[in-house]
C-alpha cells in the first residue's frame, strides 16, 4: 500500500481526495503547511507527494516548491487549481508533473500508479514491448523481462506492486514453482497471467488459478482493459 503525503490549504478539498485516495488502497498523510510537510518527509515512509501550487504556503510560495523538491527523494505532484499553460511548462521542466483540478478517482489512479511498479514476464519480444508500453501509458513503472530466472532476480530486488507473466512462460518453466518462489520472497505481491491462448477453462491454468495466481486474462487487450485489469487487482 503506497504512502501518499496530500499537501492542500483547503480542508474540504484534503477531505475529498483522501476519500478517493483511500478507495484506490492508498494509505495518505494530509497537511495544510509547508513546514508540516517537509516535517512528514523527514519522519515517515513517503512514496508520493501531491501538492497544490504553493502560492499559498506561508505567503512564501516561491521556495517551497523547490524546497520541496530537494527534500523529497520520491515524485512530487502537482495538483493545481489555476496552474497556465506557461507555468505548467516551468513546473514541468524543473521535474514536477502537473494535473488540474477538480480531479476523479480515475485522474488520481494515474497519478498513484507512479508508485506501483510492476514486473512483466514474457518471452515473446514484441508481446513484452506492446505490453510494457501499455503499462507505462497507465504510469506505472515497468520491469520487463523474458524468463522466470530473470523475474526472479528482478522481484528479489523488491518495490513491485505486481507480477504479471505470459501463460506460456508459465507453463513450460513451470508456473506453480515460479508463484511459490515468489511468495517466498514476498507474499503480498499479486500475480496474474495475461496469456495469449488462455482460458478458465483449461485444466493448467485452473490449476495456476488454485494456486494462487491473482486473475488469469487474454494478451489482446485494449489499453482501457488492461487498465480495469492492473485497477481490480492493485487498485
Amino acid at each position: 500500500m503506497p504512502s501518499i503525503l496530500l499537501v492542500d490549504s483547503s480542508e474540504l478539498t484534503l477531505s475529498v481526495t483522501t476519500r478517493l485516495l483511500v478507495a484506490l488502497k492508498c494509505n495518505v498523510l494530509v497537511s495544510t503547511t509547508a513546514e508540516g510537510a517537509l516535517r512528514a518527509l523527514q519522519s515517515d515512509e513517503i512514496d508520493l507527494v501531491i501538492t497544490e501550487t504553493g502560492d499559498w504556503v506561508g505567503g512564501g510560495g516561491a521556495t517551497f516548491l523547490p524546497t520541496l523538491k530537494q527534500a523529497s527523494k520520491v515524485p512530487v505532484v502537482i495538483l493545481g487549481g489555476s496552474v497556465g499553460d506557461l507555468d505548467t511548462q516551468i513546473l514541468t521542466a524543473a521535474g514536477f508533473a502537473v494535473h488540474h483540478k477538480p480531479t476523479t478517482k480515475d485522474i488520481l489512479r494515474t497519478i498513484v500508479a507512479v508508485t506501483k511498479k510492476i514486473l512483466l514476464v514474457d518471452e515473446d519480444q514484441l508481446a513484452r514491448e506492446a505490453v510494457t508500453e501499455m503499462l507505462q501509458a497507465l504510469g506505472h513503472p515497468v520491469t520487463a523481462v523474458a524468463t522466470t530466472k530473470e523475474a526472479l532476480a528482478a522481484f528479489k530486488a523488491g518495490g513491485f506492486s505486481l507480477v504479471i507473466t505470459e501463460s506460456g512462460e508459465v507453463l513450460v518453466d513451470g508456473g506453480v514453482e515460479f508463484l511459490t518462489a515468489l511468495k517466498r520472497h514476498n507474499g503480498h505481491v499479486p500475480a496474474i497471467i495475461l496469456g495469449s491462448s488462455v482460458s478458465t477453462k483449461d485444466e493448467e491454468v485452473a490449476s495456476m488459478m488454485a494456486a494462487g495466481f491473482a486473475g488469469v486474462w487474454r494478451k489482446t487487450v485494449t489499453l482501457s482493459e488492461l487498465g480495469t485489469i492492473v485497477a481490480s487487482v492493485i487498485g
